[in-house]
């Protein structure tokens, strides 16, 4: 089976359907209620840098920082 959206991945692999290589902050809840866990949990994936790039200060909207801020401290919270 091949899925290429991780949402739909988790779903798939929480009904029971198999393992998946997830990343922690989608998971987090599932593997904190017992309804997923970690098979190989010496084993991690390596690290990556995450960017977010926008033309300015002064051109960021709002609307754009507040959904900076909100990927930021959800990333920070479950990384």
């Amino acid at each position: 089976m091949k899925i290429n959206d991780m949402t739909t991945l988790t779903t798939v692999v929480a009904g029971g359907a198999g393992i998946a290589c997830l990343p922690a902050y989608l998971v987090h809840e599932q593997v904190a209620s017992g309804q997923l866990c970690r098979v190989l949990p010496d084993w991690h994936t390596p690290e990556i840098n995450l960017y977010i790039l926008y033309p300015s200060q002064r051109g960021l909207t709002h609307k754009a920082r507040l959904w900076m801020d909100f990927y930021i401290s959800k990333l920070a919270d479950n990384w």
